[in-house]
């Protein structure tokens, strides 16, 4: 079978992966030729995914109160290790409104699967997500229940959230 994956991060490459082992013909596209640092897993980069401006408000200034907690453990631990503050920079990612994966077909195109590990600890899940999206690429049976990562139920979270927002005084 031929399959297309998009998208060649942590859970792309692993898809990939698994269904060219499979002996699938599998071509995978990407933003950037590897090797990159552009990745979603990869410093700064992270905030690609939302537009300049949303990045502005949300940017989190990291202050010396977030500091101590960091330098009081490296002292600790690392006493000889625990030298002045270099840098500091914020983690963003994104997050599904169920704060879980979505793994799942396309409702109108079934052709269609949809992987995002959308939560901030997806890659470290790269193996298993990536092999239950080869599963369902080529028409077989994910090994384990996906279905608590459905785009359903990130859906009705996000239209509960949003009715909760609504009548929230």
């Amino acid at each position: 079978m031929k399959v297309i994956v998009m998208g060649l991060g942590a859970v792309g490459s692993a898809a990939a992966w698994r269904l060219a082992v499979a002996g699938h013909e599998v071509i995978g596209f990407d933003s950037w030729e590897p090797p990159h640092t552009n990745g979603s897993t990869h410093s700064e980069s992270r905030m690609t995914r939302e537009t300049a401006e949303e990045v502005r408000k949300r940017w989190k200034h990291i202050r010396a109160s977030d500091i101590a907690p960091v330098t009081a453990t490296m002292q600790r631990y690392f006493p000889r290790n625990a030298g002045a503050w270099l840098r500091g920079a914020t983690c963003m990612y994104t997050v599904t409104p169920h704060g879980q994966f979505i793994l799942d077909r396309h409702p109108e195109h079934p052709q269609v699967v949809l992987g995002s590990p959308c939560n901030g600890f997806g890659f470290k899940f790269s193996g298993a997500t990536g092999e239950a999206l080869a599963a369902m690429a080529v028409g077989d049976e994910p090994p384990v229940s996906i279905s608590h990562w459905s785009l359903a139920s990130a859906m009705a979270a996000g239209l509960a959230t949003r009715a909760a927002r609504a009548h929230s005084p």
